[in-house]
């Protein structure tokens, strides 16, 4: 590289560079089971799906003294190795209390990802059976976990040195 000429720097995307925060990201990955979870009229055996759950911010390690953390977004990535394969997704966001479902495509040597909304706490993932009577390829059906942690400022101490009231978002 010639002197003074210098490349752009660039953040990783868990760096906020407006507030200079680096928030952590926190992976999990693994692949569902070969036998269909979830039948064409969305009903499904609980023994045969898939739960995922989001983990708390509090686990994520910090460097920052007195450091207090919340739900943020997370992005979910689903991929099949051989044909396609169709996957109910049924997600809970902790802050709403709402649950949704959706059927995603995981793509023949490809992916899918998408971004989940902010306080996803709980994944529930099945194989779907498109019609009755369809047999299970075997194909494995990878899962991939993006979850990312936002700082917020922990709430103002009472008197006594208790906390009164709650953090803010």
């Amino acid at each position: 590289m010639t002197a003074g000429l210098e490349r752009p720097r660039r953040y990783p995307p868990s760096f906020n560079v407006k507030q200079k925060v680096r928030t952590m990201l926190g992976f999990q990955m693994g692949v569902l089971g070969e036998e269909f979870a979830v039948l064409p009229d969305n009903t499904y055996d609980e023994a045969l799906v898939t739960h995922l759950v989001i983990p708390p911010p509090e686990n994520v390690p910090s460097y920052a003294r007195e450091q207090w953390y919340r739900w943020g977004r997370v992005w979910l990535t689903l991929g099949a190795a051989q044909g396609d394969a169709l996957v109910r997704v049924m997600l809970f966001n902790g802050v709403t209390g709402r649950w949704r479902a959706d059927d995603w495509e995981a793509p023949d040597q490809g992916r899918t990802r998408h971004m989940l909304e902010e306080g996803t706490q709980l994944i529930v993932l099945g194989r779907k059976q498109r019609r009755r009577g369809e047999t299970s390829p075997r194909n494995p059906v990878g899962w991939l976990i993006e979850a990312e942690s936002r700082p917020v400022r922990p709430p103002a101490p009472g008197p006594r040195g208790s906390s009164s009231a709650p953090a803010e978002l």
